[in-house]
């Protein structure tokens, strides 16, 4: 559009959202479902983790599978794909069953279980209270 001497469109778009409730309200939700609610499941679960943490994966893996797998839930809540939530849970569950199918892992297994629930839980139940609103 700027190419194309349009740029006062662009600017009309920009001043759109940023003068809209809704807007504010989805970056707000997007914003709170993230940080905040990962402070709250290291509470939360703190209690349940196994005594050897020591991961051979990703440093910080897991919070950023939690912040992804929050962020396609609202998203998929917002868009009205309720479905598109159950396909997630399936392929996410698909991934860590081998892994964590063996009977000394069984902790780590409920422990695992424990924030994937918390995750998708926090994220359905925020998405809908802030979204079912706007649809």
């Amino acid at each position: 559009m700027f190419l194309f001497g349009q740029s006062r469109s662009v600017y009309i778009v920009f001043e759109s959202f940023l003068t809209s409730y809704r807007f504010w309200m989805v970056l707000t939700v997007y914003l709170i479902i993230l940080q905040p609610t990962s402070i709250f499941f290291s509470l939360f679960i703190k209690k349940w983790a196994p005594l050897d943490l020591s991961f051979k994966n990703l440093p910080n893996a897991g919070k950023w599978i939690g912040y992804l797998e929050r962020i396609l839930v609202l998203t998929f809540i917002l868009t009205d794909n309720m479905e598109s939530i159950g396909f997630l849970w399936a392929t996410k569950s698909m991934f860590r069953f081998g892994e964590l199918n063996k009977e000394k892992d069984i902790k780590m297994t409920e422990y695992v279980l424990i924030g994937t629930l918390c995750s998708f839980s926090i994220a359905i139940v925020t998405g809908c209270v802030f979204f079912r609103g706007l649809l």
